[in-house]
């Protein structure tokens, strides 16, 4: 054997190696985004008719706001891109125009109004506008709004049991199964 046939190996050797390094690498770091559902206590629906100044959201029957944690465990930056809830019956795509800092349930009755007076804050995390992107190796709580799930619910008051669809910009879908309760009629079994 020559030299020349020695360094052939070597370097056929090396570089396998090396590929084997990169491949493993790419495929521990590129882990797979987790998805949460927040407690249910931050994740409703709700009807807008009783709703006052629900700016954009003049044209819809039902609403609902789903909060979630997202934990991106990757060294790469997670961006989502789109947002749909479905079930057998209909879907929705999550919408960024929803302004939701004062609606309140009223402790009087079942409607839920823009007031300060005796009224309880409907809870969720901080609604957030799509794309969002989450930084690698780090989590972000935030809650996306759905102005229109009307057709997705058989009565109202029912829980909700749809699909949550995450888009990323890297084509990738994160899905996970979601329970929508109504807000009032769970508020008011949590909080008699």
């Amino acid at each position: 054997m020559e030299i020349t046939d020695i360094t052939s190996i070597l370097g056929c050797i090396t570089g396998s190696v090396s590929l084997f390094i990169l491949l493993r690498q790419s495929i521990i770091d590129n882990k797979k985004a987790i998805v949460e559902e927040a407690p249910m206590s931050y994740t409703y629906y709700f009807d807008t008719n009783k709703c006052d100044n629900i700016y954009g959201w003049f044209d819809t029957k039902c609403a609902a706001v789903l909060s979630l944690q997202v934990t991106n465990p990757s060294k790469y930056p997670l961006c989502l891109t789109k947002a749909i809830i479905k079930n057998d019956k209909s879907k929705a795509t999550q919408g960024n125009s929803f302004k939701h800092d004062r609606i309140a349930v009223c402790m009087e009755s079942a409607e839920i109004k823009n007031s300060i007076g005796k009224a309880r804050f409907l809870q969720s995390y901080n609604i957030c506008d799509l794309p969002l992107t989450i930084a690698p190796y780090s989590s972000k709580c935030f809650a996306l709004a759905f102005p229109f799930v009307y057709d997705m619910i058989e009565y109202y008051g029912e829980i909700l049991n749809a699909q949550l669809d995450l888009h990323t910009a890297r084509g990738k879908l994160l899905s996970i199964p979601v329970k929508i309760p109504e807000y009032f009629s769970h508020f008011s079994k949590i909080n008699p």
